[in-house]
């Protein structure tokens, strides 16, 4: 993980690169959430060089689950699939990113 500075006109890019071929199935992304001005707004994914993402990745939102307010659990992250695998799609099915 790693929290980039927010400096004007400067775009901030990380690299995954790998030594040799490999297949991802999935990509989780961690917004940054205690102050939502922050966080990533507009981000694009690029994969062997082919733009596969060019969007908005919103704040972490909790899903309401518990009766009190203190127990609704935070979905800390947003979900990237590149697996038509049914049981990582239903697993996954809360943070996936939609067009």
């Amino acid at each position: 993980m790693w929290l980039a500075p927010v400096l004007p006109g400067l775009v901030n890019r990380v690299y995954v690169i790998f030594d040799k071929p490999m297949t991802v199935s999935i990509i989780k992304l961690w917004n940054y959430s205690k102050t939502p001005s922050r966080g990533v707004k507009e981000f694009g994914l690029l994969v062997d060089d082919l733009l596969v993402y060019n969007g908005i990745l919103d704040a972490v939102s909790h899903v309401a689950r518990g009766i009190l307010p203190t127990c609704d659990p935070m979905v800390p992250y947003h979900t990237i699939l590149f697996t038509d695998n049914a049981k990582i799609a239903y697993r996954e099915r809360n943070t996936i990113i939609r067009y």
